[in-house]
């Protein structure tokens, strides 16, 4: 069988309507803790799909960014299914169907969405076997699933997933009292897996939003300050308009970005804009500030707390030169410039000191 772990937007929206089912059997009395992405999801539909044609597609929150993620969910999915590999279809995360889980960072994908699909995929058995008890007429321990069909022990009566569930949806919400399967028992996790992912980079295919190419698209950079709060004082953008391919410049406030052509010719234009704001930082630091604070061996902490009464004193306007040789100033005066909305408007290092100038707002 020909691996395939994708299913797209349009496969989703073709399943057929929703069945419900019913499950008459007593469920255990202790229940474990759901993942944090599954009790913010606790919707089994949100998770998984039974297809009527021998596959499951399987939903994640977490996108694919060429950590192997795919394969890893693919893994878990089958193995607490008792379903071939092959039969998994990873959907592309989309924000109509799937689960919100997030941002995709951190190393977290597997531990998040791993643990959210296990215990879905752990219901989903339950609920299928319980189904399936019941087609069969016997006990659900008398029951045994190979790749997705369960059979009776020693009767040869059988039924699929598929069959009992024909692409119609669970309609339940997951509770955590359906038992996952022993580790011991696993056939892919753990194990080597062909990567889903690495076909279309071996051979250059198109995989990320960065690999369109629409009718008339233009391409822009975004010209960024030394820290996050940076203020954008002066740039004169009319220097770089007559640059090969550039179709504009857009400044909004503290946001500046130029847009061309093509990638590389906004690139070259961005960088052109960086040198002039270098040379313009230069005369900054050298000719704005009104006040001095050479603060050096003195903790952030103290440091900040000066600033903030120096800035109590001072008019709206007047601009503050901060020197400081504290290493963590740089995300210090970042977290001070939120809580205060005192903007810092530049910085600057310069051998062991940091330099920042604030402005007070007015």
């Amino acid at each position: 069988m020909t691996a395939r772990f994708e299913v797209t937007r349009r496969e989703f929206l073709q399943s057929a309507a929703a069945l419900v089912i019913w499950v008459a059997a007593p469920r255990p009395a202790a229940a474990q803790a759901l993942p944090e992405s599954l009790a913010r999801n606790p919707d089994l539909d949100t998770w998984l799909r039974i297809g009527s044609d021998g596959t499951v597609a399987v939903f994640s929150g977490k996108c694919e960014l060429g950590q192997g993620i795919r394969t890893a969910l693919a893994q878990v999915v089958a193995d607490e299914l008792d379903v071939a590999i092959e039969r998994i279809r990873m959907a592309t995360v989309d924000t109509a169907h799937s689960p919100n889980e997030g941002r995709t960072v951190g190393s977290n994908s597997v531990p998040e969405s791993g643990s959210a699909l296990r215990v879905a995929s752990a219901e989903a058995r339950r609920l299928l076997l319980e189904n399936a008890s019941r087609r069969l007429g016997v006990a659900v321990d008398a029951l045994t699933v190979a790749d997705g069909r369960i059979a009776a022990n020693g009767s040869g009566n059988s039924v699929t997933y598929w069959e009992v569930l024909a692409g119609q949806r669970f309609d339940t919400r997951v509770d955590g009292k359906a038992e996952s399967k022993d580790p011991a028992l696993h056939r892919y996790v753990g194990m080597p897996q062909p990567r889903l992912d690495l076909p279309a980079k071996f051979f250059g295919e198109p995989a990320y939003i960065h690999d369109l190419k629409l009718p008339g698209m233009r391409h822009a950079r975004v010209v960024r300050g030394e820290i996050a709060a940076s203020e954008l004082v002066a740039v004169d953008a009319e220097a770089v308009r007559d640059l090969p391919g550039v179709v504009g410049v857009v400044r909004n406030g503290s946001f500046l970005a130029v847009v061309a052509e093509r990638e590389e010719q906004a690139v070259a234009a961005a960088e052109a804009l960086r040198r002039q704001i270098a040379t313009l930082r230069v005369h900054c630091f050298a000719a704005v500030p009104d006040f001095d604070m050479h603060e050096i061996g003195i903790e952030c902490a103290a440091v900040l707390a000066k600033l903030t009464e120096l800035i109590l004193r001072i008019e709206p306007g007047d601009v503050v030169h901060l020197v400081t040789d504290d290493p963590t100033a740089p995300i210090e005066m970042v977290r001070w410039s939120d809580q205060t909305g005192q903007p810092v408007i530049d910085s600057r290092k310069e051998g062991d000191l940091y330099h920042f100038l604030v402005r007070k707002a007015s």
